[in-house]
């Protein structure tokens, strides 16, 4: 029966087999992994030459497990080894692990044995779904100039109305004549990078970079790692300069607008560390009476609720929070409001019981609420109005970079829904 099976597919062998491999993998190396439990019998060497036959071997030896993961038979004081797990071994990388759960019976005295693994699927493309694609990289010469003819002549630029529905025509005006000028491909090649608008200074980059790696690949010593180092280096993106009447604009990493930090990388680092900083300004400016032992600690939480955590919360609807930027707010918050009661950490005050005494609910819920009501907000008005235009989306059919994404606000969002 198993030599029936083809080669090319998946093969696993797994129930009672009675019989005892042992521990040692004497004269079996390839099918035993040395890990096993008990004594070697008749029965159990005649499993290993099975397994030998067919160039398999058997998973319950191949991972070092205390003795409770690896008896799977179990009878008053006897204990035994009897039930494997057996597979090919083209895929030994495949098997993350394979041990008994000592707890569960699948039937009577006999334990479960489990077994992971991690195979990498292949989707089988469908050849007769072809994709066209239009042949941009005619663009040039008397075509080109065709091309913008014809574009300027038919193209609907005296309409009026709505900018989307615009767009969209004038859209499908630009396609529908490129494919009639340039023509339309047939769809038989894989998808490639359009490279044919690079100028010639990046395409002699990218081909040096090419030629240092395949050298690299053919021969890793540290002449060509160093080369390849620097041609990878010289592929880095150029950052110019923006004038405006003659004189250079000084870059900056973040700057200020309408009292919200906003940096390069798009993150909110600053303006987190800025909202605090605003609540902290808010707080000196209001010690006398929060500081003020003969006002209730109420009245103080109310006064909190009312002028500080606004200041720290300002434009907190669009952000994008992560685990440390909510413990940033959270450790602050906690200082103002113990400083409210009179209390520092060595007074052992929890900070449940901090809040319950001003009335002052965690800063983290506050923070839900304040997005899921811009949310809100969002979702009532219509498609065109100008609040959905600053919604980051993520596209679908475009492959994402390594490593992992960088967070969304509307992710965020889905996280709140959640919670």
């Amino acid at each position: 029966m198993v030599s029936s099976v083809p080669v090319g597919e998946k093969l696993f062998i797994g129930g009672d087999l009675n019989g005892h491999v042992g521990t040692s993998s004497t004269s079996f190396e390839g099918v035993h992994g040395g890990f096993g439990f008990g004594t070697r019998n008749q029965e159990g060497e005649e499993i290993l030459n099975f397994a030998l036959a067919y160039d398999m071997f058997i998973a319950n030896t191949f991972f070092r497990k205390r003795t409770s993961h690896l008896v799977t038979f179990s009878s008053g004081q006897h204990t035994s080894q009897i039930d494997f797990v057996l597979l090919r071994k083209e895929d030994r990388h495949a098997c993350l692990v394979c041990k008994v759960i000592p707890g569960e019976c699948v039937v009577t005295q006999h334990k479960l044995v489990v077994a992971d693994f991690r195979f990498k699927i292949r989707l089988q493309r469908n050849k007769h779904n072809k994709v066209t694609r239009t042949k941009w990289w005619k663009l040039k010469g008397d075509v080109a100039q065709t091309f913008k003819e014809r574009v300027i002549e038919e193209g609907p630029w005296a309409e009026e109305g709505d900018s989307n529905i615009m767009w969209r025509k004038m859209a499908m005006c630009i396609r529908k004549i490129a494919s009639e000028e340039f023509g339309l491909s047939q769809g038989n090649r894989r998808e490639v990078k359009d490279t044919w608008w690079w100028n010639e200074d990046v395409q002699k980059a990218i081909k040096e970079k090419k030629d240092c790696y395949k050298r690299l690949h053919h021969d890793k010593c540290a002449e060509n790692i160093e080369k390849y180092r620097i041609a990878k280096n010289a592929m880095g993106y150029e950052d110019g300069d923006v004038s405006l009447d003659g004189q250079v604009v000084p870059k900056k990493d973040t700057f200020r607008y309408l009292g919200s930090m906003l940096q390069k990388d798009g993150d909110i680092d600053e303006d987190v560390s800025h909202r605090i900083k605003a609540g902290w300004l808010k707080w000196r400016q209001a010690a006398g009476v929060l500081c003020d032992p003969r006002v209730p600690h109420k009245l103080k939480g109310k006064f909190y609720r009312t002028a500080i955590r606004p200041a720290m919360l300002y434009g907190a609807e669009c952000w994008p929070t992560k685990r440390r930027h909510v413990q940033q707010l959270c450790v602050a918050e906690m200082r103002m409001l113990r400083w409210i009661c009179g209390h520092t950490r060595r007074d052992r005050v929890r900070n449940d019981d901090i809040r319950e005494r001003v009335g002052v609910a965690p800063i983290e819920e506050k923070l839900m609420q304040h997005r899921l009501r811009w949310f809100g907000h969002i979702q009532r008005r219509p498609e065109e109005a100008p609040v959905h235009i600053g919604i980051i989306r993520r596209p679908e059919n475009v492959k994402r970079g390594r490593g992992r994404p960088t967070l969304t606000w509307t992710e965020a969002v889905k996280r709140d829904l959640k919670e």
